[in-house]
């Protein structure tokens, strides 16, 4: 005769238990890599560059969520293209040749072997071709979200972003990201790969990021985009290329049924980009600033020749996130 129990034994309840955490984690089987560009323009800038990688890299090590470690990969991509170094404007040059050399001979990269890897790109633009590379580099070794992130923002990679990023891929995002600059547009779904993850199917499905936004070799194939302070007193000028983040999330927004784009503000604003030191650094910092102030306009003209109005971000964004928030 079968013995019907009233209650179920200790074991059993455990067992119960651990199942329900699997089905509240739908990541739970899911992995995640680190993507992270870094290039110095002069031998004279190759140890700041390599201090911020390396110190991105060993944090992003740490980094746990859900009670495991977020990164199976971290990537470190030498962008070092020769051909961007006969350009006449000194400020759009790839790496001098010694970065990678100082990267692979440091010890956050050797004590983390099988974790981070370091590898030069000699063929490609900064934006577009180094970051496909990149997404296709790591679904070919089986990660499913990239998160692509400058050395500048150390600050805002904790445990806690990171797990709202997590948990907004886990409710149904295919891009997500922190508003690390100030006023940047990120929260009317104008992601920026300073610090933003990517659900890779979708981005490679949605044609990964555009070359309409890659940084040409030939100086004659080059377009600028201008743009001006608020009181007009200054004015700015930077190459079209970058914003690379746009065209693939307007076909996120445009091609998948329900709203995927997820936009987060870091739980401390001193968490922010971090620029290169204007007195140390001047070339870089001059680049930042040149970049940060004509980002929208470069934005809406890569969304334009596509034929999309930018209002199709803000119409992504997802429920809760951004300005839907």
């Amino acid at each position: 005769m079968v013995q019907l129990r009233a209650k179920p034994q200790p074991s059993e309840l455990n067992l119960l238990k651990n199942v329900g955490d699997i089905v509240s984690d739908p990541l739970e089987r899911k992995t995640f890599g680190l993507i992270m560009r870094c290039y110095a323009i002069d031998e004279s800038s190759v140890d700041m560059i390599v201090y911020r990688a390396t110190l991105l890299a060993e944090r992003a090590a740490e980094i746990r969520v859900r009670g495991r470690a977020l990164f199976k990969l971290i990537d470190i991509l030498v962008w070092a293209d020769p051909r961007f170094r006969t350009l006449p404007e000194k400020s759009d040059w790839s790496d001098c040749g010694k970065t990678k050399e100082a990267l692979d001979n440091h010890p956050v990269v050797q004590n983390l072997r099988g974790k981070v890897f370091v590898k030069t790109i000699t063929n490609g633009d900064l934006y577009c071709k180094t970051l496909n590379f990149g997404v296709a580099w790591q679904t070919r070794r089986k990660i499913d979200f990239s998160v692509i992130a400058s050395p500048y923002v150390l600050n805002a990679f904790t445990d806690e972003n990171l797990t709202r990023m997590y948990d907004a891929f886990a409710g149904g995002a295919r891009a997500v990201a922190f508003e690390v600059y100030d006023s940047d547009g990120v929260e009317v779904g104008r992601l920026s790969n300073a610090f933003c993850g990517w659900e890779n199917e979708s981005l490679i499905t949605c044609g990964g990021f555009d070359m309409i936004a890659a940084k040409p070799h030939d100086q004659r194939m080059m377009s600028y985009k201008r743009a001006w302070s608020d009181d007009g007193a200054t004015s700015y000028c930077y190459h079209e290329a970058g914003s690379e983040e746009v065209v693939p999330l307007a076909r996120m927004a445009e091609h998948y049924p329900k709203r995927c784009i997820a936009p987060l503000r870091l739980t401390d604003p001193s968490q922010g980009y971090l620029p290169p030191d204007k007195t140390l650094h001047p070339l870089e910092f001059d680049r930042h600033i040149q970049k940060l102030a004509t980002m929208r306009a470069r934005q809406d003209g890569h969304l334009k020749s596509m034929g999309y109005d930018p209002v199709v971000l803000r119409n992504g964004v997802m429920s809760g996130y951004g300005w839907r928030a």
